[in-house]
């Protein structure tokens, strides 16, 4: 595996940022999954760097700037990638079809009325969060969750049974070895240890708050879609990123 080349790749498919121009070859795609929380630690950082210009403003001002900014940053580093993926088995969840009818769904590029819904569900949820965050919470920790909720990802779409014998997300896994697995756990576990640094409890709460979801959305996955796709790796990186922030939130907050 040529390491370089396949950094490059990785970030050219799960973000917006520029990356070398060259043509892809079948070798540069069977290990991309192992760099997705490359993305996160990018995203993770530029948040950090956003809350260090506006510490320093205790206005209410300033805390809705940085709500609204750390809001905008994962999109614009991703360009809504995996936002798209929550939207589709957010449609697909509401058909209450048979596992073919939700699958073909996720195909589908037009959006339903539920996808919004879900959409706009999710962002007062997100602001509303945050909002606590910002007042009383750890936010270090929080630009850990989109480096955390990746290294996940990368195990769940590896791990877990895949729903389709075709696709993207087919293709990326098919390539995958052992010292891969390995090296998304070691990133997992660096991501969660990093956090005891500076609150262990509020650390522990993550990980806790990341495994029961994780396993909730294996059971969903395997009794609406038959496994993992594409699509609900978005959804998993989006919703895992939601639930870990409530918690930091809580946390933070009434001390629980």
């Amino acid at each position: 595996m040529n390491v370089l080349r396949t950094l490059a790749v990785s970030l050219s498919l799960y973000s917006r940022i520029p990356m070398p121009q060259f043509q892809w070859k079948e070798e540069d795609m069977k290990h991309v999954l192992i760099f997705l929380p490359v993305v996160g630690a990018v995203i993770g950082g530029l948040v950090y760097l956003a809350r260090q210009l506006t510490i320093a403003k205790h206005s209410t001002l300033f805390q809705l700037f940085f709500v609204a900014l750390s809001s905008l940053l994962p999109l614009l580093i991703t360009g809504g990638f995996h936002l798209d993926g929550f939207m589709d088995v957010c449609d697909a969840l509401r058909s209450y079809g048979e596992k073919e009818k939700k699958l073909a769904i996720l195909k589908d590029p037009h959006i339903g009325a539920f996808s919004v819904i879900c959409l706009l569900m999710y962002a007062l949820a997100w602001v509303g969060a945050l909002l606590l965050l910002v007042e009383k919470g750890n936010l270090v920790l929080f630009c850990t969750i989109f480096f955390i909720s990746r290294a996940a990802c990368g195990l769940t779409c590896t791990l877990f049974a895949g729903a389709k014998k075709d696709g993207m997300l087919q293709m990326e896994r098919s390539g995958m070895v052992r010292s891969d697995v390995i090296f998304l756990w070691i990133q997992l576990i660096a991501g969660l240890l990093f956090g005891l640094w500076f609150d262990w409890k509020a650390s522990l709460l993550l990980a806790l708050t990341l495994f029961f979801y994780t396993v909730y959305y294996h059971a969903l996955c395997k009794k609406q879609f038959g496994g993992v796709t594409g699509d609900t790796a978005g959804y998993y990186i989006v919703m895992s990123e939601l639930w870990m922030l409530i918690a930091l939130a809580a946390y933070g907050y009434w001390g629980v």
